[in-house]
């Protein structure tokens, strides 16, 4: 979940109030001033993946009543997914800065005019970097979409590494409808983005992390390369979307006392505060004495009941939970190259313990997998080798028998 919903941007105005208010998410940091050590050191965050401190913030959104009065929307749950081609990408590097704009083409009509149960937008942000800024004049101009926007797409000469290809989704629950806008005054969504990853750390996940998807879905994780807040990750087979969210809901930080950077009154408003430089920017108080990050174990691991093995995703997790990182941080679930890795560790092993017609199954939402699709996943092969006398039964090659 939004942990600060506060005038500040620290990349554009890392010195003052911004133009206009924004909504963060991630590490607990949200002063002009922040730097990478500062996300770093941050305490606790809403994402749910320990290595990620990255923080991600965009336009507040409003609702404009009939008098003109403009109400704050709260966010439901945000989602950070990170997807990029194993071996063949680049880790931020430390301290890495962009921002992204939605097309202008699809500004108009972001915002529905009738209610909606949940009302959900999102943003690609840049997945093609320069090789050597990592911010630039405008936070744009060192990062380029690919040809077709995605993470498979064909970088440009002029920015010719390819960096993973974030897809920031926001929330709005039990959305009411009619007039709503961004802080700044539009209807066109942006976001920023401050890579908040030890640069080492996320390179050896991109080196070593293969799943089956090449999209944002909420099922697709590399918990054996990243430390989870929230294990064990289960599909959406298992489990409740309430009981997902109490997971997330477990290790979201307290909200982050704005007062600490202006007084300014941000809801209820028939004008917002605008301007860059306007208004009054508190100076930076001391900072209380914290205990350092806590190094959470894994729980358990558990299988659900039935169809559907409790080893995949949450419905609501991305990389950057809170949401997404939800980031949701639900934030947000890590989607590494889409192969199967179907070859095993033994020539042929395939053909000697292949799953049956009748179905080994690790989750019914992936379909049947062969034993070497199992090899190439140690930590999930332990677990299930373990836990499933069919799997053992079935691959004991894989399962050491």
């Amino acid at each position: 979940h939004e942990f600060a919903t506060v005038r500040t941007d620290p990349i554009v105005n890392p010195t003052t109030l911004s133009d206009h208010i924004h909504t963060f998410y991630g590490a607990t940091v949200a002063r002009p001033e922040t730097t990478y050590q500062d996300l770093r050191n941050a305490y606790g965050g809403s994402g749910d993946v320990q290595e990620n401190q990255s923080l991600y913030w965009h336009p507040t959104i409003y609702k404009v009543q009939p008098d003109g009065t403009k109400t704050l929307v709260n966010m439901y749950i945000a989602s950070a997914y990170y997807i990029w081609e194993t071996g063949q990408t680049v880790a931020f590097p430390d301290g890495f800065k962009m921002i992204a704009f939605v097309p202008e083409s699809e500004a108009d009509g972001w915002f529905p005019a009738e209610p909606q149960d949940e009302l959900e937008t999102s943003i690609d942000f840049p997945s093609c970097w320069d090789g050597v800024n990592i911010d630039s004049t405008d936070h744009m101009s060192h990062v380029a979409y690919s040809s077709d926007r995605t993470a498979r797409g064909i970088c440009p000469p002029s920015h010719p590494i390819k960096v993973p290809h974030i897809q920031f989704f926001v929330r709005v629950y039990q959305y009411e409808g009619g007039p709503h806008i961004f802080s700044d005054g539009t209807t066109r969504m942006h976001a920023d983005y401050f890579s908040g990853w030890k640069n080492t750390e996320l390179q050896y996940v991109l080196d070593n992390c293969q799943n089956d998807s090449f999209d944002a879905l909420p099922d697709q994780f590399c918990e054996d390369f990243v430390s989870f807040k929230n294990l064990p990750k289960v599909s959406s087979a298992c489990g409740s979307l309430e009981a997902n969210l109490a997971k997330i809901q477990s290790f979201q930080p307290s909200p982050l006392d704005t007062s600490t950077i202006t007084d300014e009154i941000i809801d209820g408003v028939t004008v917002l505060p605008r301007g860059e430089g306007t208004g009054l920017l508190k100076p930076p108080g001391a900072v209380a004495t914290l205990p350092p990050r806590p190094t959470l174990a894994p729980l358990p691991f558990t299988e659900c009941d039935g169809d559907g093995g409790g080893d995949e995703g949450d419905d609501n997790e991305g990389d950057d939970g809170g949401e997404e990182d939800d980031e949701e941080e639900d934030n947000e679930g890590e989607d590494g190259e889409g192969e199967d890795g179907e070859e095993g560790d033994d020539e042929g092993s395939d053909e000697d313990c292949e799953d049956s017609e009748d179905g080994i199954f690790i989750n019914n939402r992936l379909g049947d997998k062969t034993c070497g699709w199992l090899a190439l996943r140690p930590s999930r092969a332990a677990r299930l080798c373990a836990s499933r006398e069919d799997i053992a039964e079935h691959c004991p090659d894989t399962c050491g028998d």
